[in-house]
Formats: structure tokens, sequence, C-alpha cells
């Protein structure tokens, strides 16, 4: 019998707030989505002046994610991710 490979990467840890659907798109369909949204929310040259931002910022994103949440419960947070979710599908 072949051992199964499981894929783990860091939607894994968000899978609990998920509605139970797996899809993982690929690095290419995000960028473009990404590119998409920033150009339709900020305009073509605003867009490119946030990606340069971004590239020559020292943002660590690991350290704001430490912080983003040390404020709040595990129930808040619930609360938040819940609240989330109901107003996406309402969409």
């Amino acid at each position: 019998m072949q051992t199964p490979k499981i894929y783990l990467d860091h939607c894994t840890c968000n899978r609990p707030f998920g509605n139970g659907e797996f899809t993982m798109r690929t690095d290419h369909l995000v960028r473009v989505e990404a590119m998409d949204a920033l150009i339709a929310s900020l305009g073509t040259v605003d867009a490119e002046r946030f990606i340069s931002m971004v590239k020559r910022d020292t943002f660590d994103y690991t350290e704001w994610q430490r912080k983003l949440w040390s404020d709040k419960s595990i129930e808040e947070i619930h609360a938040l991710a819940t609240e989330h979710e109901r107003m996406k599908n309402e969409e």
C-alpha cells in the first residue's frame, strides 16, 4: 500500500474558520487577482506605487501578526471571524 502524502501549508491554520471546502489557487492566480483588486481600488499608478513601497519596506509580517490580536481573547477573535464570514456570505 502506498503511503498517502499530505500537504500542509499556512492555509491549514485557517481551516477552523473556513466553510469546509478546500480550494487551493495557484500563486499566479493569486497575484493576478491581487493586482486586479489593487488596480480597481487604487488605480494603476497608485497600485504600482503600493507594490514599490511593499518591496522596499522592512515590514515584519510575523511580528505584526503576533501583535495583531494580543489584546483579544479567543472568544472575541472567534466572534470577529464569525461576523466576517457572515458578512462575506451576505455579499
